[in-house]
């Protein structure tokens, strides 16, 4: 089970390293280079990040635009936990988030568990600059991780590995995404990452779960706003 926990965390982190994966002007070819940057979704959706908000079951965001339903029995990190997590102090963001998270590379902003099988949920928020958001292929940046993340799998001891880009619907949404699937001593281990940009972050969603079926489930607990 610790290495199961162990390769979610690095799916998590390694999908949401975007910024040293995206190709430099010296490198991107013609045709790479006439792609369109990624785009946010067109919604009313808050400019100013704020973190999204941990019951025992529900993850909601404003700023992503997402609530995430886990099943009972989970463990979901309350937002005390969150801040503690960014070692965000409490008092400060409750005065004045947007100087508390200044600064700040990553967020991280979901992390549920289940304390059954330990299949998890998390969302981590990146932040980017202006130069950064322009070019930004969210295909590319994916892809680029491919080879570090079969690595990580085969170092933990997993067996089988199948990684591919794809196109994700959740909630009707399609969105940029792998699927990745492995064997660990006869379990099968499934994950979904899906990538998203709101505002000035690159927002990444690892779902991972074991058996055939589990990742789908914890999808259905998804709506997009």
């Amino acid at each position: 089970m610790k290495r199961f926990f162990c390769l979610i965390l690095v799916l998590a982190m390694m999908l949401s390293l975007f910024s040293c994966a995206a190709p430099s002007e010296g490198d991107a070819s013609d045709e790479s280079s006439t792609k369109a940057p990624a785009q946010e979704d067109v919604k009313n959706f808050p400019s100013k990040f704020s973190f999204g908000k941990n019951t025992e079951n529900t993850y909601h965001s404003d700023f992503v635009g997402l609530t995430i339903e886990v099943p009972d029995g989970w463990r979901t990190s309350s937002d005390e936990d969150i801040l503690e997590i960014n070692n965000i102090n409490k008092a400060i963001y409750d005065e004045d988030p947007e100087a508390a998270v200044r600064g700040a590379e990553f967020l991280y902003d979901m992390y549920a568990v289940s304390e059954a099988d330990g299949s998890t949920v998390c969302v981590i928020l990146e932040k980017m600059d202006s130069s950064e958001k322009l070019k930004l292929d969210l295909k590319v940046v994916i892809e680029s991780q491919f080879e570090s993340l079969e690595d990580s799998c085969e170092e933990l001891g997993y067996t089988d590995v199948e990684l591919s880009y794809k196109k994700i619907t959740v909630d009707g949404r399609e969105l940029d995404g792998y699927e990745l699937s492995a064997n660990y001593f006869g379990l099968v281990f499934r994950t979904v990452g899906l990538s998203l940009v709101r505002g000035d972050y690159l927002v990444s969603i690892t779902v991972a779960a074991l058996g055939e079926d589990g990742v789908e489930e914890l999808l259905n607990g998804f709506d997009f706003e």
